[in-house]
Parts: structure tokens; C-alpha cells; sequence
């Protein structure tokens, strides 16, 4: 009986949830999947080249005594969709307390990956609608993952003391992805095509908070 008591206990007490689990992290931006946005001219119902690539789902950011820590995701490359042959850019912008930034990653056609941060000098949240933004100087690294579609780059926190650090927490985020357009044979002419999405969020970082990044 102690045996088949004992038994019961332990079955009971690992059904029972540990009231110290922690809760799943939330995303800081979050945007639809398959609202990938055509672009170019000619024949309309062509297809954008690894529009997935384009297709944004959500954001993150992340910093530490060191680094701020920019995620994009997105859809991710078709594994079956052949080599890509657009230039693609993938950037989320950001505000701190004095200043816009755009944290900015390319991935060129032939392969070679660009890291940089930009300060947004006159208008616009972001690349695609900024008149002018200057880069910053320091060094960017990042990593580029088109197939599992998630971009990663790594920011010194040194980037930003100079117009007065991070400060308390980054607001405005707005996410974009972008492929370059490119010529194809279209009813005898030719036509260009790429993508673009674009997302935001009117939920702000508080810097050094934990994160999904």
C-alpha cells in the first residue's frame, strides 16, 4: 500500500507546473506573415524572388554593458526556391531620448553581408522614408541566416555615448525588409520586381531588460 501510495505522490507532483517557470518572452515587434508588398513594373503577377526573405514577423532588441543586440526574423528562404539573385536589406530603427537610429543589414547578390549603423540626420522613421542619414562610426557584425530567416547584429553600446548613450529605453521601433529589383522577360520587354515589408510597434525597449533576442 505505502508502495502505491508513493506512487500516486509522485505522479501528482509532476503533473503539478512549477509556480516558478518562467513565462515565454513576447516579442517587441510582431508583424503579419504574407503581407510581403510587390514591387516593380511590368508583369504584375510575377512572383517575388524569395519573397520570403522580405516577409517580416517580428524584432527584437537586447543590450548589456557591451552591446545592443538587434534581431530581425522573417519568413525565411524556400529551400527550394534556387540562389537568390536580389540584393536584400533587413534594418529596424529605433529612437533614444536625443537621437534616431537605424541598426541596417545587406546582403548583396554575390553573397558579401554589410553591417552598419546609421543616425537619421533629417526626416523619416527608417531608411526607406529617412532624407538623410549619416553612419556612424564603429564596427557592426552581424550574421545573415536567409534560410531559417533570422538576422542578427551586435552594436557597441560605444556607438551611442557620444550623443548621450542609450539612455533609459528605445522607442519608435519600425522593422523593414527590402529585396533590390531586377530585370526579367516580360511579354516580349522587360520588367523589374523585388519586395518590401514594413512593421512597427508603439511598445518601447527599456534597455538592459531581458528580451526574445
Amino acid at each position: 500500500m505505502r508502495t502505491a501510495l508513493l506512487a500516486v505522490a509522485l505522479v501528482g507532483a509532476i503533473a503539478v507546473p512549477s509556480a516558478g517557470a518562467a513565462p515565454a518572452c513576447k516579442n517587441l515587434l510582431v508583424d503579419p506573415a504574407g503581407d510581403a508588398e510587390f514591387l516593380g513594373t511590368g508583369d504584375t503577377a510575377k512572383p517575388v524572388e524569395d519573397g520570403h526573405v522580405v516577409d517580416l514577423l517580428s524584432a527584437d532588441l537586447r543590450s548589456d554593458r557591451k552591446a545592443l543586440t538587434v534581431v530581425i526574423r522573417v519568413k525565411g528562404r524556400n529551400p527550394e526556391g534556387g540562389t537568390n539573385s536580389l540584393d536584400h536589406s533587413w534594418e529596424l530603427a529605433f529612437s533614444t531620448a536625443t537621437e534616431r537610429y537605424i541598426a541596417f543589414a545587406e546582403r548583396s547578390r554575390t553573397g558579401g553581408d554589410l553591417f552598419t549603423l546609421y543616425r537619421v540626420v533629417a526626416g523619416g522613421e527608417d531608411d526607406s522614408t529617412a532624407s538623410a542619414a549619416e553612419g556612424v562610426a564603429t564596427t557592426v557584425t552581424g550574421t545573415v541566416d536567409d534560410l531559417r530567416g533570422i538576422i542578427r547584429m551586435q552594436v557597441p553600446v560605444d556607438a551611442f555615448r557620444a550623443d548621450g548613450g542609450l539612455g533609459r529605453s528605445l522607442t519608435r521601433v519600425r522593422g523593414h525588409a527590402w529585396s533590390g529589383a531586377t530585370a526579367y522577360a516580360s511579354g516580349g520587354g522587360v520588367g523589374t520586381y523585388g519586395g518590401s515589408d514594413s512593421g512597427s510597434t508603439n511598445t518601447s525597449y527599456v534597455v538592459g531588460a531581458k528580451s526574445c533576442a
